[in-house]
């Protein structure tokens, strides 16, 4: 028969988080909290570990004095320079020494803040590689977290199809850990630079994952549906006949005769094999038992 037939692109990838991050501190010091379990979600902007910030919290103390004494002295600068006990200068130092001890404040606050790591978004809090007491450094890697709420896999795919690829085009998703179910993904990105050595296009889809069924470095098979194709000519896969050397055939029948005549397979979709060369609209083709025909047997339509 002919009819439309949606082309189909199977690829195989690997699922990655939406984000991923290893946790690690900007300042070295000591493990005094922790505050998440390994493996449960965690909402942006927790505190998740807590360094001894003992000697932070002192000298942010310290530069909080000093700036209300340079504020002071400020003050008393500028009512002395109004009647004229001191110079212009003299107050324009006292101004650059407040400037200064805010300054000093806010890198002391910020010293402070960085003794406590928050999550830089939600998502699901890995294994710990430290304990409350540990010393830790700045760039040491201490747990991972990922958003695994939705998930990312890449492709690639033959560079032949370049130009009919497109973002938003559906994808079907299917991993061997749930073999029963389907996930419907989207084409987020494609790289616009071709894999010279494999000679094919990087692609990115993007799937919700509801459940957290799915997890980040599953293997899994993905279809890209194209555009469907009209005027296609379509014979039942169970027609096909395996030949030698990877050919295939079916038999079609002239004037009650069945003959074998080799084809060439393009798509396949519910049980339906798109014939590229071999057969022509019209033709005759034996859909049952053809196991048991033989070139040039006689055949009779029994529908």
């Amino acid at each position: 028969s002919s009819g439309a037939m949606p082309e189909v692109l199977d690829a195989v990838g690997t699922l990655r988080s939406a984000e991923a991050v290893v946790v690690r501190p900007e300042v070295s010091g000591r493990i005094a909290t922790i505050a998440f379990r390994e493996g449960a979600q965690v909402k942006r902007g927790t505190v998740l570990v807590g360094l001894d910030d003992s000697i932070a919290r002192a000298e942010l103390q310290q530069a909080r004095a000093n700036l209300t004494l340079a504020e002071a002295d400020l003050k008393r600068s500028t009512d002395l320079a109004a009647r004229g006990f001191v110079s212009a200068a003299a107050r324009d130092d006292a101004v650059a020494k407040r400037e200064v001890a805010r300054a000093a404040r806010a890198l002391a606050e910020a010293r402070l803040a960085k003794t406590q790591l928050r999550a830089p978004f939600s998502g699901v809090a890995g294994t710990r590689n430290v304990s409350i007491g540990d010393y830790v450094r700045e760039g040491d890697a201490l747990f991972n977290l990922e958003d695994i709420a939705s998930l990312k896999v890449d492709f690639r795919l033959p560079e032949i199809h370049f130009s009919r690829l497109r973002r938003g085009q559906a994808i079907d998703i299917r991993s061997d850990a749930l073999p029963d179910e389907s996930f419907a993904a989207r084409v987020a990105a494609i790289d616009p630079v071709v894999d010279a050595a494999g000679r094919a296009v990087l692609l990115r889809a993007e799937l919700q994952n509801p459940g957290l069924r799915l997890r980040p470095g599953m293997f899994v098979r993905v279809r890209l549906q194209l555009a469907e194709r009209e005027g296609v000519l379509r014979v039942p896969e169970q027609a096909l006949v395996p030949g030698t050397q990877n050919t295939v055939y079916v038999y079609r029948v002239a004037e009650g005769v069945a003959r074998r005549a080799p084809v060439s397979i393009g798509a396949r979709q519910n049980g339906m094999a798109e014939i590229i060369d071999g057969l022509a609209e019209g033709d005759v083709i034996v859909a049952a038992g053809q196991q048991k025909l033989r070139d040039g047997a006689r055949v009779r339509d029994v529908s």
